[in-house]
């Protein structure tokens, strides 16, 4: 009995052992019964302990060494070299360490390092957390010939031969795959690559001030907030073109240098010689106290490839930066547009449409046209009459000239006098005004020759040269402001619709609008032969539906000689009387407006043009001709009788 006792408790210590084990964190487990070798198809390290990982040591087989340490956003090398790493390949090297997936475990027994690549040539990886304490360490070897196609089935992952460096686990040696290839490479020159090669590290988004030097003088550009927009503040207060300013950031963060060299290591010119010879950019981000300031030692014999440069917050470091390349991936030094010219906006305004209320277009000698809209309403043209729709696309075409066609020419940024540009006298004025009352103005002048177009800002010295093809996306005349429905014709007012085509008789059709009955009538006036039998309802009804949907494909003014000579002899002529009654319902005597249509040869354009008789000043906007479109004028050719 006595024993039975003893028994029973070392069972029951045992018991409490197991359990306690059981419920023990996996280090300590690992570190009684030893670490077992990870699965094929697991990870080789836990991910979420990468997190942890504030220091990495890269250590090669000749024991040269490279340690880097966490600074905020930034890795910092420690050794060889006191600098700033390349954020592209820790982000790299972290990638492969958490992407790192068993395929097969092989025991190191009886085999040689050598053949893995883990003897000489390998790397190790050495990651530590904040407190010091390892998070992983492991040997990369050799690159594997054995592929691993991924989930896509299109391509395939490479494999490495990885061994722990723990002296524990160092029993296995594992073939593991990562979509992250050829990391041997990094590894390369001492390390070289993970120095970092560009001068600059930064994100555009904090910048408040660029600063640039060369040789046409300084030029700032700056903003008040980091919400601002972006201005050019010197030598002139100028609109910045955004997409130089983003070019310039997007050169800036990509410049990298061929290489990197210890500036005790370099001779740089002294400071008579640099002074000809040097350019300077400088960034400074909201919150920093300094700006951070390239300086770049352009060489002085032509021919030269590369130029050296230094940065203000990297003071032992020493930049071989390209001045030209072939390759598109990378930036040179001649890349760079940093004149004032370059960087300023190469438009007329950057006027912001849904913001406008007014615009006023002002020709020289005749009447302005005004254009209005509210916030919810589009534009619309001040006729006699009262406003009327105005013609989007002119409104389009408009706005497309003034914020966006490019200037062809900065010619000067002070002019004290106008006349020699013909803005002393403007053929042409362009105001705008916001819902907020802000108000902006244009003008336009030609040089005493007329060869050349100018424009400036009213109250701005600065003049600049547009094309003619800019100007004439101004439409200046009120025909040009008319939208694309040629007329109103109210069906339930049609008395009669004549049509004359080519050498036909006349056909005559009436319309009886309540019971959408129709009547026709070939022939002369007094030689008329009722032809109602023969004809067809349903094409009557869609020619009708043509006329009153009409629309011009583009208005082409009074004046037009070519379509003036075609429509003295049109192809079809189609009238249509309307009747008429006052504000008190008495009846009125009818109008009749009246379309002609005519193709030139080979039917390529269209040319069409309404006249209403008696004429009203209702009428005023039918002096255009128009373009009609090929397939609509086919409607309204089309046969109407069985």
């Amino acid at each position: 009995m006595r024993y039975l006792s003893t028994i029973l408790l070392a069972l029951l210590s045992v018991t409490l052992l197991t359990l306690a084990l059981v419920h023990t964190d996996g280090k300590y487990r690992d570190a009684i019964f030893g670490t077992p070798a990870a699965e094929p198809g697991k990870k080789l390290f836990d991910v979420e302990s990468l997190n942890q990982v504030r220091r990495i040591t890269l250590t090669d087989s000749e024991g040269k060494k490279a340690t880097f340490q966490s600074e905020g956003n930034i890795w910092i090398a420690q050794e060889p070299w006191n600098d700033r790493a390349d954020m592209l390949f820790i982000r790299t090297l972290f990638q492969f360490t958490a992407s790192l997936e068993v395929q097969e475990v092989i025991p190191r027994k009886d085999l040689e390092l050598r053949d893995f690549g883990l003897r000489k040539g390998n790397t190790r990886v050495s990651m530590y957390d904040a407190k010091g304490e390892n998070i992983c360490d492991y040997r990369i070897g050799r690159q594997a010939a054995w592929k691993v196609p991924v989930e896509d089935g299109k391509s395939t992952m490479g494999t490495s031969f990885i061994r722990l460096a723990d002296k524990d686990l160092k029993h296995n040696i594992y073939l593991c795959s990562s979509p992250v290839n050829n990391i041997q490479n990094l590894f390369n020159n001492q390390f070289e690559r993970f120095r970092d090669h560009h001068p600059f590290y930064f994100s555009h988004q904090f910048l408040d001030k660029t600063r640039i030097q060369n040789d046409e003088g300084e030029v700032v550009i700056s903003r008040e907030t980091l919400r601002s927009p972006w201005r050019i503040t010197k030598p002139l207060d100028l609109r910045v073109d955004p997409t130089a300013l983003a070019d310039l950031f997007t050169n800036l963060a990509r410049l990298r240098a061929v290489k990197v060299e210890d500036r005790a290591n370099v001779t740089l010119p002294t400071a008579e010689q640099s002074d000809a010879h040097s350019r300077e950019i400088a960034i400074h981000s909201d919150g920093m106290d300094e700006d951070f300031v390239l300086r770049v030692y352009l060489p002085e014999k032509e021919g030269e490839t590369v130029a050296l440069a230094t940065v203000s917050n990297r003071p032992d470091t020493v930049f071989h930066l390209p001045m030209t390349s072939n390759d598109p991936g990378i930036i040179s030094l001649s890349q760079f547009q940093t004149g004032v010219n370059d960087l300023r906006s190469k438009t007329m305004t950057h006027l912001n449409g849904p913001q406008l209320e007014k615009i006023i277009i002002k020709p020289q000698g005749s009447l302005p046209t005004l254009l209005a809209r509210t916030t919810k309403t589009t534009w619309q043209v001040l006729r006699k009459n009262g406003y009327e729709a105005a013609n989007q696309n002119a409104v389009i075409s408009l706005m497309t000239a003034v914020t966006r066609d490019k200037i062809e020419k900065f010619v000067t940024d002070a002019a004290s006098d106008l006349s020699p540009y013909g803005l002393d006298y403007p053929f042409l004025q362009l105001a705008f005004i916001s819902f907020g009352g802000e108000s902006l103005a244009l003008a336009f002048g030609r040089e005493p020759n007329g060869e050349n177009i100018y424009a400036h800002l009213i109250g701005k010295p600065n003049i600049w040269q547009i094309s003619p093809e800019t100007l004439g996306k101004i439409a200046v005349h009120p025909w040009q402001w008319k939208t694309s429905h040629v007329w109103h014709i109210p069906k339930v007012d049609i008395e009669q619709i004549t049509i004359h085509q080519n050498d036909s008789q006349p056909v005559n059709l009436k319309y009886a609008f309540f019971s959408e009955q129709w009547s026709a009538t070939r022939g002369k006036t007094g030689e008329e032969t009722d032809v109602t039998a023969e004809l067809n309802p349903h094409r009557a009804n869609n020619l009708l539906n043509s006329l009153e949907s009409m629309e011009a494909q583009r208005w082409i003014g009074p004046m037009h000689p070519q379509a003036l000579k075609a429509l003295q002899t049109p192809d079809i002529s189609i009238s249509i009387k309307i009747k008429r009654v006052d504000d008190e319902g008495n009846d009125l005597p009818p109008i009749t407006k009246t379309l002609r249509i005519a193709n030139t040869p080979g039917n390529i354009i269209t040319f069409a043009k309404v006249d209403t008789n008696p004429k009203s000043p209702d009428a005023s906007d039918e002096d255009s001709y128009f373009l009609l479109n090929p397939d609509t004028a086919a409607k309204l050719k089309v046969n109407l009788f069985e």
